[in-house]
């Protein structure tokens, strides 16, 4: 099972366990909102484009809007991946990696009692991914971040508040 097999089906279980109405690390979204979220990326790709071309970001809102409410059913799709003849269905691992460990960690983060996973296991696959996300942001960035590589990559995707990494000058 890949990366983003697992990361999908534990946050599925996370948002099934919590509920909708949980908070995330993503700014004003709860556990809900989130569930659209990755409902429209999978399920809605042309109203998806709106998390990157701000003429369609209006378009995103009302669908988010129509969908946070069908959390149970976000959720079923959530755990059933991206339909047969979406490019993420056929690019999971490239496509989605990043994505579910981000957000599986935007939910457990926003909890509590939260702990940090122990990802040894595929610290080789979260290295490729810093180095991937690294060529976007730049080499001196990454030259500043000592952390485990999920916790690099947490900061890298703006969680810095939470990201368990020192930077140094």
């Amino acid at each position: 099972m890949s990366i983003a097999s697992r990361e999908r089906q534990g946050l599925a279980e996370l948002l099934v366990k919590l509920g909708p109405d949980e908070p995330t690390l993503c700014a004003g979204w709860t556990t809900r909102d989130l569930a659209a979220h990755l409902m429209i990326r999978e399920h809605r790709p042309i109203a998806a484009l709106g998390i990157l071309i701000k003429p369609l970001a209006g378009w995103n809102a009302r669908i988010m809007k129509k969908s946070a409410p069908n959390f149970a059913e976000n959720i079923a799709l959530l755990k059933a991946g991206a339909p047969w003849w979406s490019p993420l269905r056929w690019f999971d691992s490239q496509a989605n990696t990043f994505e579910f460990l981000i957000h599986h960690e935007d939910v457990r983060r926003a909890q509590p009692d939260w702990k940090i996973r122990d990802l040894t296991a595929i610290d080789n696959q979260l290295k490729v991914l810093v180095k991937r996300f690294g060529r976007t942001v730049g080499p001196s960035v990454l030259d500043k971040l000592v952390g485990e590589p999920m916790e690099i990559l947490f900061y890298l995707a703006g969680r810095k508040s939470v990201a368990q990494v020192d930077v140094s000058e």
